[in-house]
């Protein structure tokens, strides 16, 4: 669906060019052998396995990154006629407010061209189509459907609570200290055991993306305790308003998936000297 902007040289005389042969977004389409209703009532484990298996994702390579999608879109038919929409990305390209930004901007440019008769006839990627087919023969010949309960997805073995925090005064913000006390909150409040150690992936407005790696027992600076926060609670985070088709989702889920057995901590900017904080830690064996 895109290529990828990367710059070629260095220092004023900096060139961009698109290269189309990279890896963009990828559109997935799928169906599942059950229904909405059975995966709704779906709980714990169980739910969470499923919801995996909506949202494809793939590690990037790091030998060979352009072949690799930095960014899956995933569109699954359920056996009623519902469908889910799942969307994964690298934290590279977009953490999680960036990412919910980026649907809700897709939902509102879409219901406008669709109002104002824009939204081209015959697209290469007809994903209204799919969705609003109501010939399941038709999907099928397109994709392989498999039981929602027999997709190789692995079960989560991690929890991620997300925090607020007042953003340091002038000079570099001390990310490691902040992600720190997130970690030992999420530990303490999960039950769980520490991480030996844990990345942070830090956005600092519009200076860029900062990623360093810190160990339990590192020499951190005290930082005053972050306050708690919930998904559903956060305007910047809030899907449950996003329209596709005119219609609302009637379920929404998040995940922040690190690496092996490390922490993860992502520290966003959250509109003034507010800051938005996710810590993944894993769950308690």
């Amino acid at each position: 669906m895109a290529g990828r902007l990367r710059s070629r040289g260095g220092g004023d005389g900096r060139l961009w060019e698109v290269n189309l042969r990279d890896t963009g977004v990828r559109l997935v389409q799928a169906s599942v052998e059950a229904t909405m209703a059975a995966f709704l009532g779906a709980r714990g484990a169980d739910r969470e396995r499923k919801e995996a298996a909506l949202a494809l994702w793939t590690d990037v390579d790091a030998h060979e990154p352009d072949i690799c999608a930095p960014f899956f879109v995933q569109l699954t038919r359920f056996q009623d006629g519902g469908y889910a929409v799942g969307a994964s990305c690298s934290l590279l390209l977009a953490d999680p407010l960036s990412l919910v930004g980026f649907l809700k901007s897709w939902a509102r440019k879409h219901a406008e061209l669709q109002a104002q008769g824009k939204l081209v006839a015959n697209p290469v990627i007809q994903y209204t189509r799919y969705i609003r087919s109501a010939d399941a023969g038709a999907a099928a010949k397109r994709v392989k459907s498999v039981p929602l309960d027999d997709t190789a997805a692995a079960e989560h073995t991690t929890t991620t609570v997300l925090f607020r925090a007042a953003a340091g005064g002038g000079g570099t913000p001390d990310h490691s200290a902040l992600a720190a006390a997130c970690v030992a909150k999420a530990v303490e409040r999960l039950g769980a055991r520490a991480p030996p150690r844990f990345t942070v992936v830090a956005r600092d407005g519009s200076e860029g993306l900062n990623v360093l790696t810190c160990t339990a027992d590192g020499d951190q600076k005290p930082y005053p305790a972050p306050r708690a926060a919930h998904w559903r609670d956060e305007p910047g985070l809030a899907l449950e308003d996003l329209a596709l088709e005119g219609r609302k989702p009637v379920h929404v889920s998040y995940s922040v998936v690190p690496c092996a057995d490390e922490g993860l901590v992502v520290v966003m900017p959250a509109g003034g000297t507010e800051l938005l904080i996710s810590a993944t830690v894993a769950n308690c064996m």
